[in-house]
């Protein structure tokens, strides 16, 4: 179990170095670049397309004069003419004008395989077509964007310009927007590696396993407490939910794996336990609640602003909770002045992911991503002090203490 903490702590530190380009494109009729008659992007196998919609201040516009559009990926001759031919090919919708905080954004990650139904694959080499059609009544009536995928040795086009605009790098592409357009410009320096994320938050979540083997072993679940399977699973699920109505594919990859864990662990606790009836009153008081939430926030909440903001409140609250419950513990190790209970593997990974999240929120200027993850950062940087001042030999088993964004 060390030997994977240590695998999983090293290629979240490596993957600092290793991050993906985005290439930003600012959607809306005051993007110049939408003007030429072929505005082209040029992206590599694994780099990101950020589709930034139309954003107003409230009372900026009248709602009827704010930019909406369905956008579309589209064969070439589709693209030419400018039009759809199915629903099966729309891909994004800018609906949300006037969101809170920041833009709608949506991404594309341009990859060859994806696990996912939705996902798209894509090739090197080849080119990808989106159109777009308004939902309001004036402006563009045709935007659209090639997107050519880059071979190995990039293309002559590319070499020529040299990262001029209009070419791939990060910061230039989409046409940036000056205020005297009313469309801000959404352009944070931060440019968070998902690997990092990903892979620091799943090893936070493998800890479990340790109490699935310590299960395994004695047939028993004495020593294992079961809350905390419980309350990391509606902690999953939550975040899942904001991922899906967000359209962030990093938030529902990482979350589906830590509920499928969660739900494994359960299960071998329920199968291990002596208070069978307890356990199962609590499982299905667990289930209760999610149920009643699922139908709150999808019945009553139908406006999508409202319901992601008010989610988005909801899962904040119940990770900063989750990451401040340790804080009972740590007055205990300052007293007793032992760090037995403490995991060194699982401080480091706490302090990698929380901080890779909250620049992940940074980067969407999401604050309900951002501020909930903060404490994770100061909690872990108060264990690494108390390993240093009360440092002890004879720690050997990681203390299952979940915390997750």
């Amino acid at each position: 179990m060390e030997l994977l903490w240590l695998m999983c702590i090293a290629v979240s530190v490596g993957a600092w170095f290793v991050s993906a380009e985005r290439h930003k494109v600012f959607w809306n009729s005051t993007n110049t670049k939408f003007l030429s008659d072929e505005y082209t992007e040029e992206v590599r196998i694994n780099d990101y397309l950020d589709i930034v919609c139309p954003h107003y201040q409230r009372g900026e516009v009248p709602s009827q004069e704010a930019e909406r559009y369905v956008l579309y990926m589209v064969e070439w001759e589709d693209y030419k003419a400018c039009r759809s031919q199915s629903v099966d090919q729309l891909r994004w919708e800018c609906a949300h004008p006037f969101a809170p905080h920041a833009p709608e954004k949506f991404s594309e990650k341009f990859q060859r395989f994806t696990p996912f139904t939705l996902g798209k694959e894509f090739r090197q080499g080849e080119s990808y077509y989106y159109i777009s059609k308004p939902l309001h009544h004036h402006g563009q009536e045709c935007m659209r964007l090639k997107v050519n995928v880059l071979g190995p040795k990039g293309s002559e086009e590319t070499k020529m310009r040299g990262g001029s605009e209009g070419g791939t790098g990060g910061g230039g592409g989409g046409g940036v927007h000056v205020p005297s357009n009313r469309l801000p410009a959404d352009d944070p320096s931060v440019n968070s590696p998902e690997v990092q994320k990903s892979v620091g938050t799943v090893g936070m979540f493998s800890t479990g396993l340790t109490d699935l083997k310590k299960m395994r072993a004695s047939q028993s679940a004495d020593s294992v407490q079961f809350l905390p399977f419980l309350t990391t699973i509606l902690n999953n699920l939550g975040w899942l939910y904001y991922g899906v109505l967000k359209k962030d594919g990093t938030l529902v990859f990482v979350n589906t794996i830590g509920a499928a864990l969660q739900v494994l662990y359960i299960t071998a606790y329920c199968h291990y336990t002596k208070t069978k009836r307890r356990v199962s009153a609590q499982t299905l008081a667990t289930g209760t609640l999610l149920f009643g939430a699922w139908v709150y926030f999808s019945m009553f909440l139908t406006g999508g602003e409202r319901r992601l903001a008010q989610l988005g409140l909801t899962c904040s609250v119940f990770t900063v909770s989750m990451y401040l419950s340790p804080l009972t513990d740590l007055v205990e190790i300052v007293r007793s002045r032992s760090v037995e209970r403490l995991s060194f593997p699982l401080a480091v990974a706490t302090f990698l992911t929380s901080t890779s999240w909250t620049l992940y929120g940074l980067q969407l200027q999401d604050y309900y991503i951002m501020v909930p993850n903060t404490p994770g950062i100061v909690t872990s940087l108060i264990r690494f002090f108390l390993f240093w001042k009360f440092a002890s030999a004879n720690q050997d088993a990681a203390t299952y203490k979940l915390i997750q964004m």
